[in-house]
């Protein structure tokens, strides 16, 4: 957990497939530099974005019985974003097997336009 970060997180198998819908936002002043906004995104993107890989083999971040890792992560921007207003994250891991996986997301602004593309590689191993 981070301070510096207000996450809601609602978790979907109503479909048959996981999907992860993280809401965040930065709680910390931020300057009013675009980059740095992307920046907070990227990083917000690469931390949680394994989780979903995690799920798929029936774990969780939050159960820190397992290590994991990005492998391999791209992130194609769209529109700004702004860390210090509520952005959603929805993702998804449609192919994960014998402890990787690959998660893709769309990184949503407040006003409903997406601002990025993301697919993510993760690996994952026992403690």
């Amino acid at each position: 957990r981070l301070d510096e970060l207000d996450i809601r997180v609602q978790d979907d198998r109503s479909e048959g497939e996981f999907v992860r819908r993280m809401w965040w936002r930065a709680t910390v002043g931020l300057p009013d530099d675009p980059l740095i906004h992307t920046l907070a995104a990227v990083y917000v993107t690469d931390l949680y974005g394994v989780d979903p890989i995690l799920q798929m083999h029936g774990y969780s971040m939050a159960d820190r019985t397992h290590r994991s890792g990005t492998t391999d992560s791209s992130i194609w921007f769209h529109q700004p974003v702004r860390a210090d207003q509520w952005n959603l994250l929805e993702s998804r891991s449609p192919a994960a097997s014998r402890g990787r996986g690959v998660m893709t997301a769309s990184l949503v602004r407040a006003d409903g336009l997406i601002a990025a593309t993301l697919v993510q590689e993760g690996m994952i191993a026992d403690r």
